[in-house]
């Protein structure tokens, strides 16, 4: 939940950041939408991993990203993709175990 939280606060800062500087706005703006979007990468990034590690102590075949595509992905892309389509990857590979889990759990 805490991944979700944070994706959904990264994702909306990001899509502000890119209304700023699509709108052309005033500088001071769009330079505080980015700083907000990136101080909310790196809990978005460890939350991730921790995702990553719950969703393989359930299912080791998990197609999660772990910490190495993500350090890779931050380092050869930016941040932004890297918090964007990684924690993405992940919330939906732990939906699937959940739903996965809950349906073999009840009567």
């Amino acid at each position: 939940m805490r991944l979700l939280k944070a994706y959904v606060l990264h994702v909306g800062w990001f899509f502000s950041t890119c209304a700023f500087a699509a709108t052309d706005t005033a500088q001071i703006g769009l330079t505080t939408s980015l700083l907000l979007t990136l101080i909310t990468v790196p809990p978005v990034l460890i939350y991730s991993v921790s995702v990553h590690n719950a969703c393989r102590a359930i299912d080791p075949s998990a197609r999660t990203a772990g910490i190495v595509p993500i350090v890779l992905f931050t380092i050869l892309l930016t941040p932004f993709e890297s918090g964007l389509v990684l924690p993405a990857r992940n919330l939906w590979v732990s939906r699937k175990i959940l739903l996965t889990q809950s349906h073999v759990s009840s009567p």
